[in-house]
Order: C-alpha cells, then structure tokens, then sequence
C-alpha cells in the first residue's frame, strides 16, 4: 500500500511539471506578436488606431541588421543580432508628425491592459545611444564596463527587431556577428542603444509588442470663425469650427465627438452637427465643447463678449487660456494664435500623472501555484505515512 501511495505521488508530481512545460511552450509560441498596432492621442486620452502593421508589413519597409548591447540584472553583457524597422521609419510611415510626439507606450502579450515600458521621445529618439562591441571582453560585475569597454562605439537608433538572437555573454565567451540563428519568438522586440557601459538595461527592451500608445505634446485647439452671428428668428446657419491637431485623424475625431449645447433652447437650439435654428427673440450662448476645451458663439448678443478659441475660457485666438490638467488647477499658457498646438505644461500640476507601469511580467504566478501543488502533495503524504504509523 505504501509502494502504491508513493508512486501516485511521483506521478502526480511528473504531471504536474508535464503541464507546467506545457504551459510555458505554449505561452512562448503564443507570445509573439503577429502584428503591430499603432494608436495615436493626447495626454488623457483617448487613443486612435492610426495605422496596423502586419509581419510582411513591416518586412516591406526599410530592415536593417544590426547588433545591439545590453545590461541585464544580473547583471551580466547582453548581445543581441536583429533585423528591424527603426522606430523613425515606422513612424514616418505612419504619417505621425515625429516632433509632435512626446512619449511612446509599448504594450506586450503579456503585459495585459496596461503597458510595460514607455520612454519619452526625448530619450528613446533624441538621444545619443551607441552599441558597445567592446563591453563583453571588459565588464565586471561590481563595476560594469570597465577600461576599454567604449573603444569602437557604434551610434545606433532605436528599432523593432521582426527576428533576433539575444546572447547573454558569459566571461571567457567569444562573439561573431551572425545573423544565421535569427528567431522570431521575441517578434516584436524594442530595441535602443546605450549611453553608458553601467546601466542595467536589458529589461525595458522588451520583447512581444504588440501595440504602441504614441501620446503627442501640448494639446488641439477649437476655434470658431465668428464669436458673434446676428439671426432672425427662424433662420437657420451652420457654426464653422477650426479643429488644429498634430494629426490629421484626431482631428477628425475630434470633431466626431464635439457636443453642443444651447445656453437657452427657448431663444435657439443647436443639433449635433452645429446647425443653429433661431427659436425666439433675445440672446442665448452656443457651446462647442470637446472634453475639457470649448468655444463659445454667441446669438443675438452683444458682440465680442464671447469666448472665440483656444480652451477652457480663451479670449479669442492668441493671448492667455485656461487649461485644466488632470483634477489640478488652470494654468495659465500662451495659445498660438488660433492655429497649431501650444505644448502642455505637465511639471506646472503635481495631480497630472501618467498610466501606471508595469515593471515586470507575470511569469512568476503559475511558478508559485506548481510550488503550492508541490507543497500540498508533499503534506499529504506525510500526513498519510504518519497516519499509518499511529494505526500501528
């Protein structure tokens, strides 16, 4: 009976790391993402697909072969040979306006709703990044890179590999550039170079992606062309909006969703594509409105009164508008004259933040629930084999 017992356990432990490798195979083969998604919106939201991008999308694009260096948390030199899109053409293509970006979000497999890294495109574009090849042959574990880590630095651009063979460098171990052991497991991975030879930074190239958050600075303005419209009653007119965005399809969207609103419906009422009817005599206030910004036109009023562009309570275009961040308070910013986007102070509000960050996997949660399994098949059969030594 107790040869019995033993053996049911073994076997239930063999299954139970069975499917654990199962479960992991599967989760690998699965995680690589098949296409790219490229979502464009301001501080807040919300966020528009501009444009999907498939394998064979990309491959069309401009690729390029490069070697890449990392630190990882062992931390230990990491080589990885890609082959990729950089960030810059995939955005061009995108018909993105790259100096109107301000942070990339980057969204992986694995990392559920919520992205896992994003970098500011002052640090992930604009800023000098180089592949160490000499890292590997002088690194220390206490130091980093120690005295000729930085001969024969190569300025590299950020990139999404399609494929790549990420090597974790071992002391003693050679390096040959080589692109024969490409896997598209990682597909897509980000890629970006050093600014030193000590940061650990392995963990934010991450691998997976699948869709990219690109939040663009400042913020669209609405403007009106007349702040003032004289009316008989009766009379119908159309409110001509100016809608500015850094992107031509959040303009679009923008005005998709404007609502509007009549400050008195008994002097004259608005529909939801701006068309003003004239109701009765007096003086009322048409509101176009898009989250926090709004302009007003005012009908049958005293002229110059109303609130002509920019957001919140502007004064026309140029000049000085309210612009509310987060729950904060206003601050006051220069608008552009009615045209282009002012950028936003986001320092000026301590109550604005970012999405939350995801800073590592979920990998480790099935490695505790086989580690509980194992726990209470090991209880279970001390329990049994004490249970029978008290039977006797």
């Amino acid at each position: 009976m107790c040869k019995n017992k033993k053996r049911i356990l073994i076997i239930a432990a063999g299954l139970v790391l069975l499917f654990s490798a199962m479960y992991f195979s599967v989760k690998t083969a699965d995680a690589s993402a098949s296409k790219i998604d490229i979502y464009v919106g301001y501080y807040g939201g919300p966020y528009y697909l501009k444009k999907s991008y498939s394998v064979n999308d990309m491959y069309s694009l401009p690729t390029h072969r490069r070697v890449y260096s990392f630190i990882d948390a062992a931390p230990r030199p990491c080589l990885d040979c890609a082959i990729g899109v950089d960030m810059e053409d995939l955005i061009s293509d995108a018909q993105i306006d790259m100096n109107s970006i301000e942070t990339f979000y980057f969204y992986t497999s694995d990392s559920g709703d919520t992205y896992y890294t994003s970098f500011p495109k002052s640090e992930l574009i604009d800023t000098v990044r180089y592949y160490y090849p000499e890292l590997y042959r002088h690194f220390d574990k206490l130091q980093g890179g120690t005295e000729g880590a930085e001969e024969g630095a190569v300025t590299i651009p950020a990139m999404l590999a399609i494929s790549d063979d990420f090597i974790k460098m071992e002391a003693g171990d050679t390096f040959v550039e080589n692109y024969d052991n490409q896997t598209s497991e990682n597909r897509f991975r980000l890629l970006f170079g050093q600014t030193d030879t000590v940061t650990r930074n392995a963990t934010r190239a991450a691998k997976y992606v699948g869709r990219i958050n690109i939040m663009l600075g400042g913020y669209p303005t609405i403007t009106a062309t007349n702040s003032y419209l004289d009316m008989k009653v009766g009379s119908k007119k159309s409110i001509s909006l100016t809608i500015d965005a850094a992107d031509i399809l959040l303009e679009k969207k923008i005005k998709e969703n404007i609502t509007w609103t009549s400050s008195d419906e008994s002097v004259a009422t608005v529909d939801r594509n701006g068309i003003v009817t004239v109701t009765g005599e007096g003086e009322t206030v048409i509101t176009a409105k898009y989250k926090d910004q709004s302009v007003e036109v005012i009908i049958n009023g005293e002229k110059g009164t109303a609130a002509g562009s920019g957001m919140g309570e502007g004064s026309g275009s140029g000049g000085i508008s309210e612009v509310s961040l987060g729950d904060g308070d206003g601050i006051k910013v220069k608008v552009s004259g009615g045209s282009g986007q002012a950028w936003r102070v986001y320092e000026m509000d301590e109550k604005a933040e970012e999405l939350p960050e995801i800073k590592k996997n979920n990998d480790l949660i099935p490695v505790i629930v086989i580690i509980i399994i194992l726990l209470v098949l090991g209880i279970a059969g001390r329990t049994m084999k004490f249970y029978r030594e008290v039977r006797g």
